[in-house]
């Protein structure tokens, strides 16, 4: 019988053929004049707000957010790449189940299309919840965009 890649090799082979994608078809879903990246960003503005971007890819946020600080993580050194490429930073290749974040330090998380395909994510919940500051909200339903 013969056994394919695990779920981790395949998607880590994925985004090194093919980093961008998800970015490069999310950037033409526009509604409003606005791209899904734009409408993660709206809520995420604030001066000094220090936004970790879990899972980052070639870092789309990044340009759609103002005045916030941002972060960028991802294990695929061919997005963060593409990231760099694009002008994102500062950058970090890391598991996201092991944030290089100190505890309490983030305002807001965000992982944009990659919590169904981060494995295991029970430890990615737990360290968002631990690198996020107190008070801070790691869910927020964004009704003026639900349509």
């Amino acid at each position: 019988m013969t056994v394919g890649p695990t779920w981790s090799e395949y998607v880590r082979a994925f985004h090194g053929a093919l980093a961008g994608i998800t970015e490069d078809v999310l950037a033409r879903a526009i509604a409003e004049g606005v791209t899904p990246y734009g409408w993660l960003a709206e809520p995420l503005s604030g001066a000094g707000l220090l936004v970790v971007d879990v899972a980052c890819g070639s870092g789309p946020l990044r340009g759609q957010l103002r005045e916030a600080r941002w972060v960028g993580l991802d294990l695929s050194a061919a997005e963060l790449g593409r990231a760099a490429v694009n002008g994102a930073g500062p950058l970090v290749q890391a598991d996201v189940a092991r944030l290089p974040v100190r505890s309490g330090a983030a305002g807001a998380v965000v992982c944009s299309m990659a919590l169904m395909i981060i494995e295991p994510l029970d430890a990615v919940l737990s360290e968002v919840a631990r690198v996020l500051a107190p008070g801070a909200s790691s869910w927020r339903w964004f009704p003026s965009r639900a349509r």
